[in-house]
């Protein structure tokens, strides 16, 4: 069958671009998977011209309260947006913590289809 990664892009371009000694810098096959997760929840839904569907709901949170509900809700909208934009990771597990009333913290586990690789993003949010 052969090595499955030749299927996949292996090295890319990141938004926002990096620029280093003046040139973009191109990224790696882990890198463009992190960088698409962040972008994909990041951008709030119905903004893009072309994709009015792309992008995650979690701009709709912002000034709820940090409860448990807000907690399921994030981890409803979270699953939603990485299931239905990025086809390349299966979500292995998503941990939501609240450390504070102003903060959430997030950890998405993730295996690369392609690798069967196990990575976690770790973001730290206010809210």
């Amino acid at each position: 069958m052969g090595n499955p990664l030749n299927t996949y892009n292996q090295k890319g371009l990141v938004f926002p671009f990096n620029i280093v000694d003046g040139k973009v810098a191109v990224s790696e096959y882990r890198e463009l998977i992190i960088a698409s997760i962040l972008n994909i929840l990041r951008w709030p839904i119905t903004t893009l011209g072309f994709s009015p569907t792309f992008g995650s709901r979690l701009e709709d949170l912002i000034g709820e309260q940090n409860t448990i509900v807000l907690g399921v809700l994030v981890r409803k909208f979270l699953q939603e947006a990485l299931t239905t934009y990025e086809s390349r990771i299966s979500i292995l597990d998503l941990t939501i913590t609240m450390p504070s009333v102003s903060s959430m913290h997030v950890i998405v586990k993730y295996q690369i289809l392609a690798t069967a690789a196990v990575n976690e993003l770790e973001i730290i949010q206010s809210i």
